[in-house]
């Protein structure tokens, strides 16, 4: 259920995003998730200044709507003959995944998040001879045990979160999951 695309190819054409910063519909962005696209935009920037791409353009942030909820969006596009792997190696782990400042930020993780990640957070998709790829970060996605289901989301937090609105934007996150799963089968 993810809306973030790691990375999406055609030929020589490359395309990736930034997206952060999430709100309900009728709120105003502020400063907090203004400042969480930001630092994504940058390091993104920065990684793909190190690749071999030529004309490297992206757009001005906009608001994306993904499904209930609205995020803070930046395009990506570049040619290059360089591999996907290129490409993936540079932008993945994302801050969407690992925060940042990167190094501090999974050294913070792996003292103190306690649990597996398993498949949460790496990134899935289709890749067709290497010519045309579409890759998403798996964010917001469920691992079904039995009758059961464990549903994974994350929250951005900075500097300006607040706690309580982190977990209610977090829960919003898993709404639609929510609701594919909750729906009873009819005859």
């Amino acid at each position: 259920a993810t809306p973030e695309t790691i990375l999406k190819k055609s030929g020589d054409r490359f395309s990736t995003h930034s997206l952060a910063g999430t709100k309900m519909p009728h709120e105003a962005w502020t400063k907090k998730e203004i400042v969480e696209q930001e630092i994504v935009s940058t390091y993104i920037s920065k990684k793909l200044s190190k690749t071999p791409t030529t004309n490297l353009t992206n757009t001005p942030t906009f608001t994306a709507k993904a499904a209930n909820i609205q995020h803070l969006k930046s395009v990506y596009t570049w040619n290059s003959k360089a591999s996907i792997n290129t490409f993936l190696e540079a932008l993945h782990p994302t801050p969407a995944v690992c925060g940042f400042p990167f190094k501090e930020s999974l050294e913070l993780i792996r003292q103190n998040e306690g649990y597996d990640r398993e498949l949460y957070t790496g990134y899935v998709g289709l890749i067709l001879n290497n010519n045309l790829a579409c890759l998403f970060v798996n964010l917001r996605c469920a691992k079904l045990l039995d009758n059961k289901a464990c549903i994974y989301a994350g929250g951005g937090i900075t500097q300006r979160s607040n706690p309580t609105r982190e977990w209610e934007e977090t829960e919003r996150k898993m709404d639609p999951l929510l609701k594919i799963l909750s729906t009873e089968e009819k005859d």
